[in-house]
């Protein structure tokens, strides 16, 4: 390179820069809305400042909840879990219990010290004593007035019946 091209260069390159910082001013000046000294100036339109304040709020507006089902919005931010959501249970029942006994008393008879208690279903009538068979399904365990205590063996489950005072 010869001597009297390097000011030359040097002149190509700092029109650039000052035509580089010029057309950054313009662009700058044109996005902000300012306007240069010597344009004329453009009337602005002016909105009245409740039009302003309702256009403001219809930009900030929520939309209002969808149903499920309908492209609901989720939180993004909620905490996830790789986990198996829990089976909805049905409701337990309650454990299973011995039915209200089904005997009438009638009256009650000692004979030589042992009491035998006479007792009624709907069907049939029964002179029971200690460790007799109702049916199959209840057990007399005891007989002490003023109470008559059985079992119903399929539950295993004690019952009482009141029999009155011994005579």
């Amino acid at each position: 390179m010869t001597p009297a091209a390097r000011p030359r260069r040097h002149l190509i390159l700092g029109i650039a820069l000052l035509a580089t910082l010029a057309a950054t001013v313009w662009v700058s000046r044109w996005e902000t809305g300012e306007e240069s000294a010597t344009a004329p100036a453009r009337p602005r339109p002016s909105r009245p400042p409740a039009a302003e304040r309702a256009a403001d709020a219809s930009a900030l507006t929520i939309p209002a909840p969808r149903a499920p089902g309908e492209g609901t919005i989720t939180d993004l931010f909620a905490p996830r879990s790789w986990r198996a959501a829990p089976t909805p249970t049905a409701p337990t029942a309650p454990p299973p219990s011995a039915p209200p006994l089904p005997f009438t008393y009638l009256g009650k008879l000692i004979i030589d010290g042992e009491v035998v208690v006479f007792v009624s279903t709907a069907e049939r009538n029964f002179a029971v004593r200690k460790g007799d068979l109702i049916d199959g399904t209840y057990r007399i365990d005891q007989i002490a007035p003023p109470t008559l205590s059985l079992t119903y063996l399929p539950l295993n489950e004690k019952q009482t019946l009141e029999i009155g005072r011994a005579n």
